[in-house]
Parts: C-alpha cells; sequence; structure tokens
C-alpha cells in the first residue's frame, strides 16, 4: 500500500487484518485524544461519528523496536480517515503516521 510507504513504513501485506468498527457517536477522553493524533497528520473523526468504518491492521517491518508494531488504517467509503502506528506491548506506544510521538 502506498499510503503507508509514503510515511517510509514498510508493511506485511500477506498478515493484513480487516475488521468493521463503528467511530463512536460521542467522543469519551481517550477517543478524543485518539482524535488528536488524527489531527497530526490532518485527519479528523469528528464528521465521521457514529459511522461503520473498515479497520486495516498490518504488520510494520521496519519499526526499530523489539515489539510488534503496526499501521492501523481507518477507511470510510474507499477513502483513508485515519489511523495510527502501533505496538501491542502491555506498556506499548501509539502515535501518527508521521511517528511524532
Amino acid at each position: 500500500m502506498k499510503f503507508i510507504s509514503s510515511f517510509g513504513w514498510k508493511g506485511d501485506f500477506e498478515n493484513e487484518t480487516s475488521k468493521n468498527t463503528t467511530i463512536p457517536s460521542e467522543f469519551n477522553d481517550v477517543y478524543t485524544s485518539y482524535n488528536e493524533i488524527q489531527k497530526i497528520c490532518g485527519y479528523d473523526l469528528e464528521q465521521y461519528k457514529g459511522k461503520t468504518v473498515t479497520l486495516y491492521s498490518v504488520p510494520i517491518t521496519n519499526y526499530d523496536s523489539s515489539d510488534e508494531v503496526f499501521a492501523s488504517i481507518l477507511v470510510y467509503e474507499d477513502k483513508i480517515i485515519g489511523g495510527d502506528i502501533n505496538s501491542t506491548a502491555l506498556d506499548g506506544f501509539m502515535h501518527s503516521f508521521n511517528k511524532q510521538q
């Protein structure tokens, strides 16, 4: 996917997964903070409140970490509307596609 590589990430697309998820109609503190991550890359999930979107999860192979790292990409009607880079570790991290933490 050219989108991920445009930020310098290499994805393992053979192990990509996807699922439908719904953007909450009302944002709690966690989702408000998550939306701030989106705004770093020019996205804003406010207009997608209550919408069902597809969440793609792609393993990242060139992240300098011993943890498993994924790109999570939110897509609505074939348009990327947001996402993040995250690790699955208990004390993991999450940041924008730009790696601004």
